[in-house]
């Protein structure tokens, strides 16, 4: 599968199974990791603290309030 530098990908997401790099900042993930160690991204669907819409993962706002989901306490 060849990728945008010409090169052939050396692996790529199978939508059937488990994901393998986080869909907010692509770093490798586990799994079985609700959050992304190198970003924060959350990796499974919560709830915005905000407006409590639900969020997709790997989002950095909520997509109804636009609620930082990533905001340091």
């Amino acid at each position: 599968m060849p990728t945008g530098n010409g090169f052939p990908a050396l692996f790529y997401e199978d939508d059937d199974g488990p994901r393998t790099t986080c869909p907010g900042c692509h770093n490798f993930i586990c799994p079985e990791d609700d959050f992304c160690m190198t970003c924060g991204a959350p990796l499974r669907e919560t709830t915005c603290p905000s407006c409590g819409y639900h969020v997709r993962p790997g989002a950095k706002f909520c997509t109804k309030c636009g609620k930082d989901l990533l905001e340091k306490k």
